[in-house]
């Protein structure tokens, strides 16, 4: 105590006792002054020379004073000061402030329930009181659980208490989480009357949190109300993407009771904003980007209320305008992006207008084109021909296809007009559009004129190439027959035609006619193609000629037939392979598909040799690099079964380590360390099948055998690739098998692949390695043995270098701590969790208690995690918040000491959860709380520290609580004032009951 001015000298001079005191209490927390000036010297010199860690304030009474505070970095807070008692307000305030903090839960609770019965009128006249009241947490809880919304909505807002909710670019947290729930049960009492008359003074702004609320309401509650639709354009215009999902989820909701809401909703949702995605390069392509026209919506809700809005649509024509015009601007700024030609973004994406296939119902534009389809469909039975065919000539690929869909609904009076516009448009062989054209076809050729008929036939037979220069055989020509012949009676002149191609040829209809241009995904097998057998009697020298000639080579939607007819001519055939090779070199024929046909038929059989087709492939100067890199599955696996033993095996392995010598890869300094990249390269995925050959081959011939000492030669020049190009991938695939490796290859792992491991940090070579061994997870228990001193220290060069390998190597280090070496040497994990950042930390945690329990018997490995467990509570380091989320998981391990782990787990820190982490931190399910209720009570009491909601497992702490009230009276009436304070109201009559004399 400092009365005099030696005792001032000896507090803050001579002995320092009080600049001791405050040098501590600046430094750590925050600082209010009562009864200081900013005029005091002590204050002004002990302000500038103290630490500044946190904010200071100071009262004062006098605003001449605010300056001088100000200057001082100190926020003055002034209080009413009369002549009459100048010290009064502030005597009360802190008084009244001082209860507050010491009073407990119960009594809190009981303050709120009389604010509340004064009313909203008594809380505005006294608005700083009431301002103090609500932005305390605890208090704001109760008042919530007593105050009805709709009556304090207006109060609220106009005390600016409410402010929050009306930012959208506002933080999420559960505080504003509550005040938004508690707003929109206004909802229930007046349809919104209330929210949406505040909304009005905040320009109809939405928080998140609020937005959210609302939509839950409309969703649960839609009455087709004036409020509810307004509601909903409130949602509208204040959406953000990642509420998209949502707001389509209100479409088939509101679909029944109020179409034009809905219909005026679609509108606003087919508004799309551009973005980029990342376009996957293959093969030797790079990476590049291309354009999303992003639609905001969720696909599955808008298609299911589509059948029920399109009937009652108010306005057709003008959501067809808006669907088609949505179309071309996809289509168009694609084309102007790429730089290409053609505008098809979309219609690349759907081969059928009829029906999209099921793995692209989830594309927002697969439904775009089934509305723009259903409703040009309507047009074309409502007003006739016109507008679908003026669409013919539309620059955009599917608005195109759109068009001849639609026309199939025509009259049969308009069938002659569409027969003439198939033949002046070359439609029937365009290939693009054949699903379509088809069932235009089938549509009005029935119906046409006996005479227009025969012209249409007449155009079928002699035409030779399609608009698009394809030329046009007799197959396809056949195809058309058997498609019309369906559709008119058995004496129509099709069907004469259709025999005399059937007798000529030896053709059947095929029984899954293939009338789209691209791959289908099913799963089934394709259904086999009929083959004309066109090469079956000439010479190897004119097959290639023929191939030459052919045209649909160059096209990859095309060359399916021409390709076929080789296959086909090969089987025949069967010694024929190489001297096709050589007649293809001879004559120049280079083309990649049918080379690889070739290749690919030849390595299926057992006798070849690896010089033989390596010598022909190496005639192929133009694409030898790319039919090597496409035929290592084929020889890897030439019966296409992953388990089938291998023939010719050692030929096998000859000609992929051929073909790797064969295959390129472009120079560059860049390490690769994506595996799933590299696999994807020439070089990269040839190393790949060629070290799973070699391993395949040792298996086959025993447990015991060996690779082979040529074969060891081939792996050492893969080892070395990266010393002629960094850029190679192929050691990458070396390192995925190095468990195999260590058993097949022991000399030669030891001596060459194990030194590349342990050079980790020192070379670029190491770094792929361990990019490879890494994409396997988790290798053996031998190699982890080899490696244990890299595994420990490997974090600071694997998040640096192989930043892709991280997960793989939490996964690898808590194996190895669990399992391998942690139980010998405790402090293993330190130089990881030295260097690793806390998120990285907590993963490993989870992991550890992951591997454990997947092991069925934590209990056994209870030592090891209890001594870790300790020396982090010892401070090595401290344990942070989100490492202690974490320690949750090793709390509930299955047979683990629960009395120790609990006593372990609450001396750790207390963890601010955030919304996103509720039920992350708060899994407590597994916890065996019947057995243990007053473990369970303590850690549930420390998890509740510093949250301001009640927590899920509030029903399982109660009954706990109760059960351990007569054994731990204060712990249960602790508990029960806790989850008071939580917003939880139940738990005041828990107290009562526990306060209540037996």
């Amino acid at each position: 105590m400092v009365l005099t001015d030696r005792d001032f000298g000896r507090a803050y001079i001579t002995d320092g006792w009080a600049t001791q005191f405050l040098t501590r209490l600046f430094a750590r927390y925050t600082v209010v002054l009562i009864g200081y000036s900013a005029e005091d010297t002590i204050i002004q010199y002990l302000n500038r020379a103290l630490p500044n860690n946190g904010e200071r304030f100071a009262f004062t009474r006098s605003a001449e004073d605010y300056e001088l505070w100000n200057r001082l970095g100190i926020t003055p807070i002034p209080f009413p000061s009369p002549d009459e008692n100048p010290f009064g307000a502030l005597e009360s305030f802190i008084g009244r402030w001082g209860n507050r903090l010491t009073a407990s839960a119960s009594q809190r609770f009981d303050e709120i329930t009389e604010f509340v019965a004064r009313g909203p009128e008594a809380a505005e006249q006294d608005a700083l009181e009431t301002s103090w009241t609500l932005n305390d947490p605890e208090l704001a809880r109760y008042f919530r659980s007593k105050a009805c919304s709709s009556n304090w909505l207006k109060t609220l807002d106009k005390l600016q208490i409410l402010d929050q909710l009306f930012d959208p670019e506002g933080e999420r947290d559960a505080g504003l989480h509550d005040w938004s729930e508690w707003a929109c049960a206004s909802i229930d009492d007046d349809d919104g009357a209330a929210l949406l008359a505040v909304l009005a003074l905040h320009q109809g702004k939405l928080h998140q949190h609020l937005w959210f609320q609302i939509w839950h309401k409309v969703l649960s509650d839609f009455n087709g109300s004036l409020h509810h639709r307004q509601l909903i354009f409130v949602l509208a215009v204040s959406q953000q993407p990642q509420e998209s999902d949502r707001l389509s989820m209100l479409l088939p909701r509101v679909v029944d009771t109020d179409p034009e809401v809905a219909e005026l909703l679609l509108h606003h949702m087919l508004t799309p904003q551009l973005r980029f995605k990342v376009r996957s390069g293959w093969a030797f392509r790079d990476d590049s980007l291309e354009t999303r026209l992003r639609l905001w919506w969720r696909t599955s809700s808008i298609r299911d209320a589509w059948p029920k809005l399109m009937p009652r649509l108010s306005n057709r024509t003008h959501m067809l305008s808006v669907v088609l015009d949505l179309i071309r601007t996809v289509e168009r700024t694609d084309a102007f992006f790429t730089g290409s030609g053609p505008e098809n973004a979309i219609s690349v994406r759907r081969s059928q207008v009829e029906y999209a296939e099921r793995y692209a119902r989830d594309d927002p534009y697969i439904l775009v084109v089934d509305i723009a389809r259903d409703l040009l469909r309507e047009s074309v039975r409502d007003h006739g021909v016109s507008d679908a065919t003026r669409y013919l000539d539309d620059r955009s690929e599917m608005i195109r296809r759109l068009a001849l869909d639609a026309l199939a609904e025509a009259r049969s009076t308009d069938a002659d007009a569409l027969i003439k516009i198939l033949i002046q448009q070359a439609l029937p062989f365009e290939y693009r559009s054949r699903p379509e054209v088809f069932r235009l076809m089938a549509a009005i050729y029935k119906n046409s004129a006996t005479t227009m008929r025969q012209t249409f036939l007449d155009y079928i037979q002699n035409v030779t190439h399609s608009e698009s220069e394809i030329e046009v055989n007799d197959y396809d020509r056949y195809n058309i027959f058997v498609w019309l012949t369906d559709t008119v009676a058995a004496d129509d002149p099709v069907h004469a035609l259709r025999h005399e191609l059937e007798r000529k040829h030896g053709y059947t209809p095929d029984e899954y006619p293939n009338l789209t241009s691209v791959v289908q995904v099913s799963s089934r097998s394709d259904p086999p193609r009929e083959v004309e057998g066109r090469f079956r009697s000439f010479l190897a020298v004119d097959v290639v000629r023929r191939l030459l000639d052919d045209r649909t080579l160059q096209d990859e939607h095309s060359s399916g037939p021409t390709l076929r007819e080789l296959h086909d001519y090969l089987e025949q055939n069967s010694s024929a392979h190489f001297s096709l090779l050589d007649e293809m070199a001879m004559q120049g024929a280079w083309n990649a598909s049918a080379w690889k046909i070739v290749l690919q038929h030849l390595v299926q059989r057992s006798s070849w040799t690896a010089s033989d087709v390596l010598q022909r492939l190496h005639l192929n100067a133009e694409n030898r690099s790319e039919i090597a890199a496409r035929l290592g599955f084929s020889v890897a696996y030439p019966e296409n079964e992953l388990n089938r033993p291998l023939n010719n095996e050692d030929e096998r392995s000859r000609l992929l380590f051929g073909l790797w010598r064969t295959a390129v890869h472009e120079n560059g300094t860049e390490v690769p360390t994506d595996a799933s990249g590299a696999r994807a390269t020439a070089r990269g995925s040839l190393a790949h099948y060629y070290t799973e050959t070699l391993l395949r081959i040792a298996q086959q011939r025993g447990d015991n055998a060996r690779i082979s000492e040529e074969g060891i030669e081939c792996l050492q020049q893969i080892l070395h690739a990266q010393d002629e190009n960094l850029a190679d991938p192929s050691p990458m695939m070396l390192a995925e098998y190095g468990p195999h490796l260590q058993v097949r290859a022991p000399d030669w792992f030891s001596a060459h692949l194990l030194p590349r491991f342990e050079d980790l940090g020192s070379t670029p070579q190491a770094t792929t390695l361990w990019a490879g061994l890494l994409a396997r997870r988790f290798p053996g228990p031998r190699l982890r043995d080899s490696l244990r001193h890299q595994i420990r220290t490997a974090w600071p060069h694997v998040t640096t270098n192989i930043p892709g390998s991280t997960e793989a190597f939490i996964q690898l280090h808590a194996i190895c701590f669990a399992f391998d070496f942690g139980a010998s040497n405790p402090d293993w994990a330190d130089a990881f969790l030295a260097h690793a950042p806390e998120s990285e930390r907590a993963r490993w945690i989870r992991s550890v208690a992951h591997y454990l329990d997947q092991n069925g018997e934590a209990g056994i490995f209870q030592e090891l995690i209890f001594a870790h467990w300790e020396q982090r509570l010892d401070g090595q380091p401290p344990l942070s918040e989100t490492e202690q989320r974490a320690l949750l998981r090793w709390l509930t391990l299955p047979n683990i000491d629960v009395p120790r782990a609990a006593e372990l787990f609450v001396r750790g820190p207390a963890v601010a959860v955030s919304e996103d982490d509720l039920y992350d931190y708060y899994d407590l399910d597994r916890f065996p709380h019947e057995e243990h209720p007053a473990h369970y009570v303590r850690v549930a009491n420390h998890l509740m520290q510093k949250n301001i909601s009640a927590p899920p497992f509030v029903e399982q702490l109660v009954a706990a609580a109760t059960k351990i009230a007569e054994t731990d009276r204060f712990l249960a009436e602790k508990t029960f004032n806790a989850l008071l304070s939580l917003g939880y109201s139940p738990a005041r009559t828990h107290l009562e009951i526990l306060q209540t004399p037996s």
